[in-house]
Formats: C-alpha cells, structure tokens, sequence
C-alpha cells in the first residue's frame, strides 16, 4: 500500500492529462483512505477500549461531500446506478472536527449502499439537526442539543438495494458480522465496516442506526455526529495556508529542469532518475544545507558527500 502511495505522488509530478491527472489524484486518495482503513483494523483494539483520538482541525464540509461523490460515482457507474447528493441551505461550509474519520464513515456506509443495489438509485442527504427536532434517533439515551459553539449534522444514505431483515439489523455494527440480505452469498467484505463506522460515530458523540422494511425493499442508513462551529469564517483558510507551508518546508529532492552544472560531482543522476523525484529546490553547498534545515522538518536528507569538499 506504502509503495501504491509512493509511486501515485510521483506519477502526479510527471506530465498528465487532465482525465489522467484526476485518476491517478483518484487512485492516491483511495490508497489513503484504504492505509487509514487498514490502519483501524490493526488498531482496533484501540477503538474498543477507548484510547483512540480523533484528529480535530477546521475543514470544508461541503468538500467531504464532493470528495465522496468522486469516489462513489465510478464505482456506480459501473453498475448503472444513480448517485444524487443534497446540502441543506444552511449546511455550515465550515467546521470543526476530524475530517478524515467523517469521510471515512460516510465511505463506508456508501460503498455498501453500491455493494447491495444492483439496480435504482443511492441519495445521500446531508442536514443539521434542529434544536427543536424530535425524531427517531433509533437510541432512547441519545439526545442532541446544539449550542453557540457545535452543531449535529446528520447524513442520510438511501438505496433501493436488496434490502435487510429487521431481526438481523440489531447485528450488523457487531465486528466481522454480515447480515443476511437478500442474494448476500455474492458480496464479499470483511464485516468490519459498519462496526468500525459505530466506533468513530461513537467518538464524535453521536449515533448511527438501520432502516429497513425487509428483503428486497432497501435501505436506510443515517447517523447523527457532534461538529464544532468555526468562531472565525478565517480560521479554515488559515490551516490551510499553514499546511501549504508545511508541504512547502518538506525535504528537498532532486528538482527537474535545473542544468546539470547546477549539482556538484563528478557525476550528475540519469534523466531517468531526475524524471521520477518530486519537483523541489535543489541545494549546492554545504552552508545552504544548514541554512535549509535549520528552520525545516526533515524526515530523510540525502545528500552528496562532495557539497563538503
């Protein structure tokens, strides 16, 4: 998987067309959400006895929603299937929690909505929970209460699949477990999705349940999570600048286009070598060595012995 990330980030740095560029973008981010995925199965026990922390920063929430409909709409593509997605009006653009585990959770419960429809639509509905909103939150120790500084968004995936039995819907978030729906000895899966979805849920003091009327009528799959609002419309742009930053300070490599007497040695790399490393600034001497690393992280420095000579 490592090396799947490794070699689609340099494949972005090489020369593509727009519908190549947006596949190979597609296959990186995939490849991190399945890293992030695999990640949470070898540390689910850290899930379960509670000591796994979610990564809390200002995000564009309505930007999840279309990064999720880029992932989904291939996939269903495949199969004919109609994807739709709704914001309310007065979804918030901004806010405040960990994006990645969301887009994570609502994945998941999509990916099984294409799994089990063979054939109709998916609809996915994004809202905030009112104040003053009494419904069926499938929990009767479940109650949400928004205030000045969070709010409750609630994400609604509807399809027209193959459906589930009502007795079966109490065991579908228990770990490895795969209802019996109907015509379900042709889907494969682990039975770690939804569970693992329970558990991020859970953490962002929230709650998920099923909907369905039976075998061959569909279903519904609707979770309720606690965000926080952005005290300043700024402060999403500002992490946002500050990671650009940071991704700029990241350690040099060998940069294409600059002349071969630019390097040092008796020896400059293959083109070929040139072609495959990230395009960043190169360094000639050993004080601009110092200079650079002095206010950057480096993770890895690989340099040539001759720029002390």
């Amino acid at each position: 998987m490592n090396a799947i990330i490794a070699l689609a980030s340099l494949l972005l740095e090489s020369e593509l067309t727009p519908e190549q560029r947006l596949m190979v973008e597609a296959v990186l981010k995939s490849s991190n959400l399945l890293a992030t995925l695999i990640n949470d199965v070898l540390d689910l026990s850290k899930l379960e006895d509670g000591s796994f922390v979610l990564e809390t920063s200002a995000f564009n929430l309505h930007a999840v929603f279309r990064e999720v409909m880029n992932f989904i709409k291939p996939v269903a593509a495949v199969k004919k299937l109609s994807v739709s997605v709704t914001l309310v009006p007065d979804l918030p653009l901004c806010a405040i929690g960990d994006e990645k585990r969301l887009m994570q959770t609502i994945l998941n419960i999509c990916g099984n909505a294409v799994k089990f429809t063979k054939e109709g639509q998916i609809t996915i509905t994004a809202s905030v929970v009112k104040p003053d909103y009494v419904g069926d939150f499938r929990s009767p120790d479940f109650y949400p209460a928004a205030s000045d500084r969070h709010f409750y968004l609630r994400v609604q995936v509807k399809d027209t699949g193959c459906g589930i039995s009502p007795q079966e819907i109490p065991h579908v978030f228990t770990k490895f477990a795969q209802a019996r729906t109907g015509g379900s000895r042709g889907y494969s899966g682990s039975g770690l999705g939804l569970a693992i979805c329970k558990r991020f849920v859970t953490l962002m003091e929230g709650h998920i349940w099923l909907e369905s009327e039976g075998i061959g009528k569909g279903c519904t799959a609707t979770f309720v999570v606690k965000l926080g609002i952005c005290d300043t419309p700024n402060l999403y742009q500002q992490q946002q600048e500050q990671q650009q930053l940071q991704q700029q300070m990241m350690p040099a490599a060998w940069p294409r286009g600059h002349r071969e007497a630019d390097f040092p040695g008796p020896k400059a790399p293959p083109q070929d070598e040139k072609a495959l490393l990230p395009l960043k600034p190169g360094i000639k001497g050993a004080y601009e060595v110092y200079s650079w690393t002095s206010y950057r992280h480096c993770g890895l420095l690989i340099m040539n012995y001759e720029l002390f000579s």
